[in-house]
Order: structure tokens, then C-alpha cells, then sequence
């Protein structure tokens, strides 16, 4: 994911209340029982979107 402050930045001044996004479960939990959202990018996805008071919808 190569999405960075500028890009949700625009997404929030345009008026986008929520976005929806779906998480390839096979890049998260490589390994059985271990979960890792920071190398997918969608920890950092999560928090800019918090930054600007976006909605996150997972699917």
C-alpha cells in the first residue's frame, strides 16, 4: 500500500465520510496465529484515516 498523508488528506477535503477496504487475511496472518498489519500497510492506512476523522469499514 502505498498510501501516505497527502492522499487521505485530499480523500477528507473532498468530503469522504467512510472508506472501505478489504484485507487480504493471507498477507496478515502469514503464519498460524501470528498477525502482522504493520508490513501490509494497514496500521498505517488506519491511522492517517483516524488523523482525518475517517471511517473505516473492513470487508
Amino acid at each position: 500500500m502505498d498510501i501516505n498523508e497527502k492522499d487521505i488528506k485530499l480523500i477528507a477535503n473532498s468530503g469522504v465520510k467512510w472508506v472501505r477496504i478489504d484485507i487480504l487475511w493471507s498477507k496478515v496472518e502469514t503464519k498460524k496465529g501470528k498477525y502482522d498489519f504493520t508490513k501490509t500497510g494497514y496500521d498505517k492506512l488506519n491511522n492517517l484515516l483516524k488523523k482525518f476523522n475517517i471511517i473505516l469499514i473492513t470487508y
